[in-house]
């Protein structure tokens, strides 16, 4: 990526990260839009993979990931963490990172 277009994204990023607290979904988006981005560069097309969203959230990085084709588990070990933003992301589960329930 061009230098000029790397110093945009990070002035962007920078610019939604200062209005996290009135608006996370934003840059939780933008986060999750950047992930996907680099999963693909390094591995190809996600569609088709399955992908476990440890720690989901209200899943912005569940969205991003069944966009681009991926097949998504949202786990969350906290339920208010999973209705930050509405409704929790379909297939939600809930669950310990250290104890998997899979």
């Amino acid at each position: 990526m061009p230098v000029k277009a790397q110093l945009q994204g990070t002035v962007e990023l920078w610019k939604l990260f200062r209005n996290e607290g009135d608006d996370p979904g934003a840059f939780y988006r933008r986060l999750a839009v950047d992930a996907v981005a680099g999963f693909e560069q390094r591995y190809g097309s996600l569609d088709g993979a399955r992908v476990l969203d440890v720690g989901c959230g209200p899943g912005y990085y569940t969205e991003a990931f069944r966009a681009a084709g991926a097949s998504v588990v949202p786990l969350e070990y906290d339920a208010d963490e999973l209705r930050l933003a509405g409704e929790p992301p379909a297939g939600a589960m809930l669950g310990d990172a250290e104890r998997l329930p899979l």
